[in-house]
């Protein structure tokens, strides 16, 4: 198989011309900041059978409220932020203080 560098850089600007339109267009942040809570669960909260329910956008805090339930019905937060990037974890229920 041999390299071509013209059709890397193609496909490699077409990408980056992509997420720049789904970044501007708000299209990427929902499932990116539902993604990052995710992980955050699945590394820290393995055993506790948390499942994404919900996520929703709060304008006045400029995040993400991701939702996960129980099996026994209860509810946890997580808050991602900032809006247009959201990767940071800014409030997790379950751990309110740090």
């Amino acid at each position: 198989m041999k390299f071509n560098a013209k059709v890397l850089l193609f496909s490699l600007s077409i990408s980056f011309i992509l997420i720049l339109a789904l970044g501007f267009t708000g299209l990427i942040q929902k499932p990116m900041a539902i993604c990052r809570a995710t992980i955050h669960v699945m590394l820290n909260y393995w055993n506790q059978g948390l499942w994404y329910h919900d996520a929703e956008l709060v304008t006045a805090m400029s995040s993400y409220k991701v939702t996960f339930i129980r099996e026994d019905g209860s509810t946890e937060y997580i808050s991602v932020s900032p809006y247009e990037f959201p990767i940071h974890i800014m409030f997790d229920s379950q751990n309110p203080g740090g």
